[in-house]
């Protein structure tokens, strides 16, 4: 379960090995390219909170390896409600409602008390998976390992989807459990509350790292519109709907995890446990000086991001730089950063891709802990009046991260920074392409323009940049292979892009 704003970068990591995306929108697809579903968890399960309405459940009916959840950086973690094997899928018959003041009800948000009387059904159905549960295990054994429930010995944590649900549920649990114990074990009969959900055979439990089984449930529910279209009328030349009567129903997915076969998966760091590796330190933004209290240290603060946005770069690094290290040659030459204050960007430059020179320009402060590295130049400058000393060059590695729009951006970047720097060839431009959002649709438009630009932008950077290897001239001494990527990196917001530039 993945925040929406999430939902596609966390989808495209995950397959991003295996292959392309599909998604469906209401049930599980029985089309065979279809590798994911994305259920958008409605509000109507919900009545008095808004609780997790912006997550999206993404259902893979294929296994996806564990080593490829375990690649998953913490900035898409800490956007991760819950990562879960759903082994079983239960609907119920749908019900059928009247065709009057259809169009009112197919908006009216179903009451969590109806929803709470439907899922007593559910009860005897997870009652008998606990009782016959069975899996394959998550490190590396391919047989089919049995782990029933043992109601005298285990403890149960039940996670559920609406949380508003989680006590139905278990009291439903309780009393399947309850029916099916009762001739052999009468002794629950006298302490067993129907009322109170942790009151029954089954001892459960809240914590997640006592539990011997944690039982996940996720219920969704569903509706569905029969429409007619009726005749356009001489007034009103749109075609409407009549609405004939809608169906309304609740699926529930879920899957029973056991230690020790699931250690992993029930211990793998989610939201808290990913926040806190996200370690963030600012400074002042004035000066660059530590703002850290007194009372409060922290070792080796040099290596500390002092920006959430050092996280962007860093993906790249370790997801684009790193595995082309010998073509592209990133780490021949020097380091710019336009745009650079605080630095965040700069310390991954000199702490991840070891550049032994840095030069970084804003007119703004840098932090302390970069300004004072020996590998950084700080030039107090903007980017529309650089002047930049020949010695600092050539650079192999360009970075931007700056607050601008990515029109301008671009812009400045070939009319005032590529007539005025040298670069190594091969040569990686890194570049944060911030969207201008509207209305709906902003984004994507802005992509399509971007995208249309990048074959002209490349074409005239490299003539600027390597004026004796022209790529579009006959007479050329090496041909120069141009490269554009745009992504959508886990640390950049729903508005901004990441474009990668590469010149070999």
């Amino acid at each position: 379960m993945v925040h929406k704003l999430y939902q596609k970068r966390v989808q495209d990591f995950l397959l991003s090995p295996l292959r392309a995306v599909g998604t469906a929108a209401d049930v599980i697809s029985d089309q065979e390219d279809s590798v994911a579903q994305v259920l958008d968890i409605p509000p109507l399960t919900l009545v008095n909170r808004t609780s997790q309405q912006g997550y999206m459940l993404i259902l893979f009916p294929e296994p996806i390896p564990w080593s490829r959840f375990q690649q998953l950086p913490a900035m898409a973690r800490q956007n991760i409600s819950w990562l879960s094997r759903i082994s079983h899928c239960a609907s119920p018959k749908m019900e059928h409602k009247p065709p009057e003041d259809q169009e009112k009800q197919q908006h009216q948000q179903q009451s969590a008390a109806t929803l709470a009387t439907e899922i007593q059904n559910f009860g005897p159905i997870l009652w008998n998976a606990l009782m016959t549960h069975c899996h394959k295990t998550t490190e590396g054994d391919n047989t089919n390992s049995l782990h029933p429930f043992d109601i005298a010995q285990d403890l149960l944590r039940v996670e559920v989807h609406p949380r508003d649900l989680v006590e139905p549920l278990c009291q439903s649990l309780q009393h399947a459990a309850f029916e099916a114990t009762a001739n052999g074990a009468s002794s629950f009969a006298h302490k067993y509350d129907e009322n109170d959900a942790y009151d029954g055979p089954i001892e459960l439990t809240k914590s997640n790292t006592k539990c011997t089984h944690k039982l996940v449930v996720i219920l969704v529910s569903t509706t569905k519109t029969e429409t007619r279209p009726e005749k356009r009328s001489k007034t009103s030349p749109i075609t409407k709907a009549e609405i004939q009567g809608t169906t309304t129903g609740t699926i529930v997915y879920w899957g029973l995890h056991h230690r020790p076969s699931d250690n992993s998966l029930m211990d793998f760091p989610l939201n808290q446990m990913a926040t806190r590796e996200l370690q963030v330190v600012p400074c002042s933004c004035a000066t660059g000086e530590e703002t850290i209290p007194d009372d409060k240290t922290l070792p080796n603060l040099t290596t500390i991001p002092l920006s959430r946005a050092y996280y962007k770069l860093q993906q790249v690094y370790e997801e684009y730089l790193a595995p082309h290290k010998d073509t592209w040659q990133w780490h021949a030459g020097r380091g710019l950063d336009l745009g650079a204050s605080p630095g965040g960007w700069t310390q991954v430059l000199v702490h991840s891709l070891g550049l032994s020179s840095v030069v970084s320009v804003d007119s703004a402060a840098l932090g302390a802990r970069v300004r004072n590295l020996p590998q950084v130049t700080h030039v107090q400058s903007g980017m529309g009046d650089l002047k930049m000393d020949e010695a600092a060059a050539p650079f192999s590695m360009v970075v931007c991260d700056a607050c601008v729009l990515w029109m301008q951006l671009l812009d400045m970047i070939r009319d005032s920074v590529v007539p005025k720097v040298k670069c190594c060839l091969p040569c990686v431009w890194v570049l944060t392409m911030k969207l201008p959002y509207k209305k709906a649709g902003s984004i994507q438009s802005n992509i399509d323009k971007l995208q249309s630009r990048l074959d002209h932008l490349l074409l005239d950077m490299a003539k600027v940049l390597y004026p004796q290897n022209d790529s579009d001239t006959k007479t050329s001494k090496t041909k120069i292979t141009t490269n554009a990527q745009i992504l959508h990196l886990m640390a950049n917001s729903d508005s901004e892009r990441t474009l990668i530039l590469t010149f070999t």
